[in-house]
């Protein structure tokens, strides 16, 4: 009889694991309304080969363009969210909390996305294993790091005394859980991963009034999302600084769309403004663009997002400053070094190390008024138009930003 109920057992724990396995992502590229495999796509692309399904693409697609045309298909009913914060964090005050479960209502009833509740880390526990079973067992889909103390905890410090909230470094993989298929450093995140954090140079009860501040501006927006975002027009602006972006040296910039080597896909008219335009901050004030992107030089304090023959502008004083009496934008997306970096200095409770009283641009851009922030130069591959909102379209995607901060249901 024990024999039987130990070869019960352990039938019962292997079809479990087959279980698991067939609980996560799988993705299809479409090539001209025909979804095949990204394997099917490689070997396409692979060795300057030609098909049929590619001749309205344009000849050949690199290995980054290709992913583009993939889209995930995450596993259904997987969509739930989770707010997971340090076990005995600062923050696990009755006003946070509270405004904590109310965010969560409003998503609810916005969005119709189910929450857990809050959980609470342990500085043991494993987060990947912790998210995975999020995942597996609770169905969670979405999950919001909460505090700066949690993000410490997680990743540390690097040699340079910074620390970053990088969800995808190697050590890290909770996109791709154990077993699930993977093609390199890409694949389908089954799970999407946004964090909340207060500038550390900040007392803790102005760390506490930010957090309370961006989680009444993500209550806002989902209690009438129709009316806040009637104070935004429906358009896109681009900030391009020439160091970096070498895509108007030959190109008019009164006519920047007819670049055909980058694919945009939100549906949105754009307007690109170069760094040194002296109308650049009027054209932010007066359009408030639900979407902003900002390519330039950057490094935690600083964004060459403004330059002036007189001087330059970008640190994160001047953005704070700029914006102080309006919001800027919906979602704003960065690329620049340093983007994702939290706090750049060894103690995270130690004043700064110069001028700036404001670190870091994670951190101002929220606080600037924006629902969300994108780090990393992927951020222009994403579908915003066609998903119900920004977490759900990230989630179809191959490739990754390198991270994502603020709130994940936000949409256009």
């Amino acid at each position: 009889m024990k024999l039987k109920l130990l070869i019960i057992l352990i039938l019962l724990l292997f079809i479990s694991g087959c279980s698991n396995s067939s609980e996560y992502s799988r993705y299809f590229c479409t090539i001209n309304g025909e979804k095949i495999s990204l394997q099917e796509f490689q070997d396409l692309t692979e060795g300057n080969s030609r098909d049929s399904r590619l001749k309205d693409s344009d000849s050949l697609i690199s290995i980054n363009d290709q992913y583009d045309y993939c889209e995930c298909y995450p596993k259904e009913g997987k969509d739930k969210f989770a707010v997971i914060m340090l076990e005995n964090s600062k923050y696990s005050s009755e006003k946070v909390t509270s405004k904590l479960r109310e965010y969560m209502s409003y998503v609810y009833e916005d969005v119709g996305i189910e929450n857990v509740g809050i959980i609470y880390r342990s500085h043991k526990d494993n987060t990947t294993e912790m998210i995975e079973d999020l995942y597996l067992n609770k169905d969670v889909g979405y999950v919001l790091f909460l505090g700066e103390d949690l993000i410490l905890d997680i990743f540390g410090l690097n040699k340079q005394g910074e620390s970053s909230f990088d969800p995808h470094k190697s050590d890290f993989k909770l996109q791709f859980p154990s077993g699930s298929e993977r093609d390199s450093d890409y694949g389908c995140p089954n799970v999407i991963v946004s964090a909340l954090v207060a500038p550390a140079t900040f007392e803790y009860k102005e760390q506490e009034g930010y957090i309370l501040e961006q989680l009444g501006s993500y209550i806002s927006f989902h209690r009438d999302p129709e009316r806040y975002l009637n104070g935004f027009s429906r358009s896109y602006i681009r900030i391009v600084n020439l160091d970096v972006s070498q895509e108007y040296t030959e190109l008019d910039i009164s006519s920047p769309d007819i670049n055909p080597d980058i694919h945009y896909t939100w549906d949105l008219p754009r307007k690109d403004i170069l760094s040194s335009d002296n109308n650049l901050r009027s054209e932010i004030f007066e359009e408030k663009p639900v979407i902003l992107q900002i390519i330039a030089h950057g490094w935690t304090r600083w964004s060459a997002w403004c330059f002036m023959p007189e001087g330059d502008c970008g640190n994160v004083d001047d953005w704070v400053e700029f914006t102080k009496n309006f919001t800027p934008s919906v979602l704003i997306s960065v690329e620049s070094c340093g983007s994702a970096i939290i706090n750049d200095y060894g103690d995270p409770y130690i004043g700064s190390a110069d001028d700036s009283n404001y670190c870091c641009f994670s951190q101002a851009y929220l606080g600037s008024g924006a629902l969300a922030y994108f780090a990393g130069a992927e951020a222009r591959h994403y579908d915003l138009i066609d998903s119900d909102f920004f977490g759900q379209a990230i989630r179809k995607r191959i490739i990754l930003p390198s991270a994502y901060f603020g709130d994940l249901f936000a949409h256009l």
